[in-house]
């Protein structure tokens, strides 16, 4: 394979809009995903009329001021929600239309095994089909769990960094109404991490209400308990459930994260970046997607790496 300026590892949001930003300043750059398709955990799925998102169905309303969303045509895509603002088309709208400006190339359903340093001072990415890529710099659009795994052997003290960093097991239900429901504003079983509320709308049928109930349990158990749960909310069995998982969706932030981040930032060789919702600050609330950080992060890691290459 030829030699390439930049890899990107992660086709999340993260890694699109890294992916942007370098094609923005003509940097060539090459992103690497190891799903079918790209987005991450912003998968949408659409049922009877209902738009239901996973990971991100609330961002908070800063995501209005994104450069990015106006960059990408959707400066008027968003709509206000209790709780936050969505995308009136689901969040995969945001996916698609950064991807419709993307020209570098995209391999897919690869999976990256370790990476590493070649003689000559570029990054060596080993894929898991035996593929040998080397760049001049790397961005890492990885959740902690996976990007552990690759500095095994290379640099250990990442590796110890990132094992320790934990996930809660986190199963989304998006439950359609054809009618009007009533919820509690508080007093939520236990179990329940979280619950959005969407009023009829653009996102359900005429008439229709669009619940999110975010259970802390895994799929199965999950599944099994979410009509125990409906009846203690006092909800009646929805006329369409969606079930959304992403096991790395949900990272346990300690008080003393930011400290941790900038110590794992400084273990990082010179033109390789760590980025995504894992290393940024915690969620403004539980269950509101930070999109506008995350393109944010994409960008920083982006212009992080232009100024390594520039001063090469």
């Amino acid at each position: 394979m030829p030699p390439r300026t930049v890899v990107i590892v992660g086709g999340g949001l993260t890694g699109l809009s890294a992916a942007r930003a370098l094609e923005q300043q003509r940097i060539p750059y090459t992103l690497i995903e190891v799903q079918r398709q790209p987005g991450g955990s912003l998968q949408t799925v659409r049922q009877a009329g209902f738009v239901m998102d996973g990971a991100g169905l609330l961002s908070d309303a800063s995501l209005r001021e994104s450069p990015l969303l106006a960059d990408a045509g959707l400066a008027e895509a968003l709509t206000a929600a209790p709780g936050g603002v969505l995308f009136r088309h689901g969040t995969d709208t945001l996916v698609a239309a950064l991807l419709a400006r993307l020209t570098g190339p995209r391999l897919m359903r690869m999976a990256v095994s370790s990476t590493g340093e070649l003689e000559n001072g570029r990054f060596a990415l080993c894929l898991e089909n035996g593929l040998l890529l080397d760049a001049r710099a790397l961005i890492l659009a990885l959740p902690a769990r996976y990007a552990a795994r690759l500095f095994y052997g290379y640099r250990s003290a990442i590796t110890e960094h990132l094992l320790p960093w934990q996930y809660e097991i986190i199963t989304r239900f998006s439950c359609g109404y054809t009618g009007p429901v009533t919820v509690p504003a508080d007093s939520l079983p236990a179990e329940v991490a979280w619950l959005h509320h969407l009023p009829p709308g653009e996102r359900t049928p005429p008439g229709g209400t669009l619940l999110q109930i975010a259970l802390r349990a895994a799929p199965d158990e999950a599944a099994a308990r979410l009509p125990e749960v409906l009846r203690a909310l006092d909800l009646p069995p929805p006329a369409v459930t969606a079930r959304h998982v992403w096991p790395e969706a949900d990272l346990i932030f300690p008080p003393d994260h930011m400290a941790r981040v900038a110590a794992l930032h400084a273990l990082l060789p010179p033109g390789m970046v760590l980025a995504g919702s894992d290393y940024a600050a915690p969620p403004p609330r539980p269950g509101v997607a930070h999109l506008a950080q995350r393109l944010a992060d994409g960008v920083a890691a982006a212009r992080q790496v232009q100024a390594f290459l520039a001063a090469r």
